[in-house]
């Protein structure tokens, strides 16, 4: 055997082996940067925005107010983006109840039906059908995009409908064992993302909402918390939590936040702009708080999750807050 050829090729394969055994080393890992193409670290947008991170630039998709980018209201309005909802525009947008009528905006919708008015009057048997005045409603279906009649997801389940499929990491829905979309459910799925010290963060229906430095926990009277989130963007947007009794909690206690506890002063706020204001005093409303750490005297540590439902009563509308957290140092 000629070891003057074979010895060159085993010191580049002993050389390669050390190379690839280094790179899969725990120590050797690059942490969560703002060069890595990867939307982490606490970023708002891929390696921009959060506590580390330059800010994102702004833009017509970033679900902030962006008025140097000459938008009149979030990712909308100015001469980059499309123009704001009006209560003209022959679509049902803002917070209406019907085609350019109702919520807080418009003028109210009409009460004797019209069967275009996108509410349910009295004469009809759905939104804009049946009844002696409009068309008949549609029968359900198991490829109309809604979950009805016996489905147990849209379009699937039940005994008319296919299997709906099993739960992933990667379907953009929050099902199965998950607390957030396609995370924190313990077993296959990344954990959802978790507020850093002096921040809240929170999806309602799918859009980002997070806050660095303006978020506070006060201690008011008699150990009653007020957790206050504002001015997210820049735009009129608040979530506050309101808890009495604070001293009777330890960490790890869950709280629901729904019409009962708000009889005891347990009560959630959410402002959100044009959309109008939001309370878990509602039958319909009910938000879980779970207190990772509760602290009783300033300095120490607040921090939680919380995800729920939270109702508009006036304007019949809803909220779903879910992967939300805080981390903040009591005042």
């Amino acid at each position: 055997m000629n070891l003057r050829k074979i010895l060159p090729g085993f010191i580049a394969l002993l050389t390669l082996t050390v190379v690839i055994s280094s790179c899969l080393n725990d120590d050797n890992l690059i942490p969560p940067n703002c060069f890595d193409g990867i939307l982490n670290n606490g970023e708002f947008d891929v390696d921009c925005g959060g506590a580390d991170c330059d800010p994102c630039p702004p833009s017509c998709t970033n679900g902030l107010w962006d008025p140097e980018f000459g938008e009149i209201d979030i990712d909308c309005g100015g001469p980059n983006c499309d123009a704001c909802p009006t209560c003209n525009d022959g679509i049902i947008n803002q917070d209406e109840l019907g085609i350019d009528c109702g919520g807080e905006n418009c003028e109210p919708c009409s009460t004797t039906g019209s069967c275009i008015n996108g509410v349910l009057d009295p004469s009809e048997t759905g939104v804009d059908c049946g009844g002696p005045d409009c068309y008949p409603c549609p029968v359900p279906t198991c490829d109309d995009g809604e979950m009805n009649s016996l489905e147990t997801g849209i379009d699937c389940g039940g005994p008319d409908c296919p299997t709906c499929p099993e739960p992933t990491c990667e379907d953009g829905i929050m099902n199965g064992l998950e607390t957030g979309i396609d995370c924190g459910d313990g077993l296959f799925c990344p954990p959802c993302q978790m507020a850093s010290q002096g921040q809240i963060i929170f999806r309602a229906n799918n859009s980002n909402f997070e806050v660095y430095g303006g978020a506070t926990a006060t201690v008011e009277g008699d150990m009653v918390f007020t957790i206050t989130l504002s001015g997210s963007g820049g735009a009129d947007e608040q979530i506050t939590f309101l808890i009495p009794n604070a001293q009777t909690l330890a960490d790890g206690n869950t709280v629901n936040f729904n019409q009962t506890t708000a009889g005891a002063g347990y009560v959630i706020g959410l402002e959100y702009g044009i959309y109008g204001n939001y309370l878990t005093d509602t039958p319909s409303s009910d938000v879980a708080v779970n207190f990772t750490s509760i602290g009783v005297t300033p300095g120490t540590i607040i921090s939680g999750t919380f995800q729920g439902t939270i109702y508009n009563f006036t304007e019949s509308f809803n909220f779903d807050l879910t992967e939300g957290s805080f981390n903040l140092v009591l005042q």
